[in-house]
C-alpha cells in the first residue's frame, strides 16, 4: 500500500517483499504505527493485555 501527500509518502510493504534487501527479510515485531492527520479526530487507545498461559511458557 502507499499512501502520497504531496512531497511525503508512506508505504506498508509484506516482510518479502522484492524491494527490501534479503538481510532485513524478517516480520515485524512489536511495532506501533500512528499516523496523524490534519482532518478529524484521531486516538490511539493501547492497552496491555495478558499473555494466555501458552504464550508465556513459550518465553520461560
Amino acid at each position: 500500500m502507499s499512501l502520497r501527500l504531496g512531497a511525503f509518502e508512506l508505504a506498508i510493504l509484506d516482510h518479502d517483499h522484492p524491494t527490501i534487501p534479503a538481510r532485513y527479510r524478517a516480520l515485524l515485531r512489536g511495532v506501533i504505527l500512528n499516523i496523524e492527520v490534519e482532518y478529524g479526530v484521531l486516538l490511539d487507545v493501547i492497552q496491555p493485555i495478558a499473555p494466555s498461559a501458552e504464550f508465556a511458557d513459550a518465553y520461560a
